[in-house]
């Protein structure tokens, strides 16, 4: 591009993988940062998590913050990454605008992204007030490094593992490690 930056568009993680971007626009939540050179860390968007290295800035992304990623495309050793130009935090309710904005560019991925988070638009229900016992239940049982999955599905009852899925899809909570979850601030 002549005279200024590409433009960077507007993706999730799961259509990076399947397309060829130069630069891309992302947001989600850090999952987990890595100590190195360069610095570096996990962003999960519920689409998919990818790795993203902080070549020219130091790491200022939080595990558990929602982050606004605009950077460039890159692949090494068969696995992409982004070389991020702008990290920004962001409030957690932007995943959301993100995820619809994404949708509204590409109507053909429109069900696709809709069957992958399972809310579209979603109508408030009885279920809110088990929500909010499962995240305090979720809060009670996080001793710093997440909540083990079968403690809160012991203590919730059986509905409480498809619960987590849809909580984990809507972005209220994220995975930590395999079977840990923690309550998105």
């Amino acid at each position: 591009m002549e005279g200024g930056r590409q433009v960077a568009v507007r993706m999730t993680v799961a259509s990076l993988q399947q397309q060829h971007a130069e630069r891309c626009a992302l947001v989600g939540v850090v999952v987990s940062a890595i100590d190195g050179t360069p610095p570096a860390f996990v962003l999960d968007d519920t689409t998919g998590i990818i790795l993203v290295r902080q070549f020219e800035r130091p790491a200022n992304a939080v595990v558990g913050t929602a982050v606004n990623v605009i950077g460039w495309c890159r692949e090494h050793d068969g696995e992409r990454y982004i070389a991020s130009d702008i990290v920004k935090r962001i409030d957690v309710r932007w995943l959301d605008v993100h995820r619809r904005l994404v949708v509204s560019v590409t109507p053909a991925t429109a069900s696709s992204v809709a069957g992958a988070t399972g809310v579209v638009e979603e109508k408030i229900t009885d279920d809110d007030d088990t929500d909010i016992a499962m995240l305090r239940t979720i809060r009670e049982l996080d001793a710093g490094s997440g909540a083990p999955v079968d403690d809160i599905v012991r203590r919730m009852g059986a509905d409480a593992e498809n619960r987590v899925v849809m909580m984990l899809q809507r972005g209220d909570v994220f995975e930590v490690s395999p079977g840990k979850i923690k309550v998105l601030e």
